[in-house]
């Protein structure tokens, strides 16, 4: 019953914060460059928070994109990197640049590439303890799973039309424990 509450709650916090999301869309770019709207996370409740916010130390920002996700997993999600690129260098791998890498060193390691005018637009966990399985879908209709298959909650997040995931926060330390998004 507890666990069906604080779902509950989640996704009208969620909800919340996709119609302020919206909001902001319609009063233009400008306003969405100042505000950094973050969802989630979700997830099992160990780890040590991670966050790859827009910022001086960060390879996120207005004229980067994410080009890479870079997954390692077997029955839980191990752990995420999200690889980086300024907009009109992503053919040019020294130019590309990646968030720390969130979760153990264990599983199996995984890229999935994102061509050029691609990108993320739902990402769906399944979890218990930690993240069992995530899975993206992007843009031009490309979709991977990773993990196992345990957990017993299921949760996706979706960016609005025109707009994608271009980032993660969340909570790690051998595995990927929690998981939430950054939308642009």
């Amino acid at each position: 019953m507890r666990s069906t509450v604080v779902r509950d709650r989640l996704r009208l916090l969620e909800t919340a914060r996709l119609l302020t999301l919206l909001a902001l869309s319609l009063l233009g770019s400008a306003a969405l460059s100042q505000s950094e709207l973050s969802f989630g996370p979700v997830g099992g409740p160990g780890g040590q928070p991670f966050r790859d916010s827009v910022g001086s130390n960060s390879p996120r920002g207005p004229l980067v994109r994410l080009v890479a996700l870079y997954v390692r997993s077997g029955n839980y999600v191990d752990s995420i990197t999200a690889l980086y690129a300024p907009i009109g260098k992503e053919q040019d791998w020294n130019a590309w640049s990646s968030s720390t890498r969130h979760g153990g060193n264990g599983g199996e390691p995984s890229r999935l590439d994102l061509e050029a005018g691609d990108c993320i637009t739902s990402l769906g966990v399944r979890y218990g303890k930690y993240i069992d399985s995530l899975f993206v879908k992007t843009k031009q209709g490309v979709y991977r799973r990773w993990g196992g298959n345990g957990g017993n909650t299921d949760y996706v997040y979706t960016a609005p039309a025109g707009m994608c995931i271009d980032g993660f926060l969340g909570r790690a330390g051998d595995y990927l424990d929690a998981v939430g998004v950054f939308i642009k």
